[in-house]
């Protein structure tokens, strides 16, 4: 998830991945099963606000599908630039 999202996905919110926990869109006690499709990234000032107020999922899940596309490709880049140089 850290590399899909990058950082916590609650709206604008940009606390890095690392500060963040894995959250069940569907809860897991509504059967909602423990994969990648099914989790997104709240930080921890976040995570209560989400189950505090009931929602099901992520508010922003096009924002942080737009961010984990640039994330996957920068740490590419950074990649084949720390290989190059090897």
């Amino acid at each position: 998830m850290a590399l899909e999202h990058g950082h916590c996905t609650y709206g604008t919110c940009t606390a890095p991945a690392a500060w963040c926990d894995a959250h069940h869109v569907v809860p897991f006690s509504r059967g909602g099963p423990t994969d990648l499709r099914n989790g997104t990234l709240l930080c921890g000032r976040h995570h209560p606000v989400v189950h505090a107020t009931g929602r099901a999922g992520p508010p922003n899940r096009a924002r942080a599908e737009t961010v984990a596309r640039q994330t996957i490709r920068d740490l590419s880049l950074r990649l084949r630039t720390h290989l190059l140089a090897a």
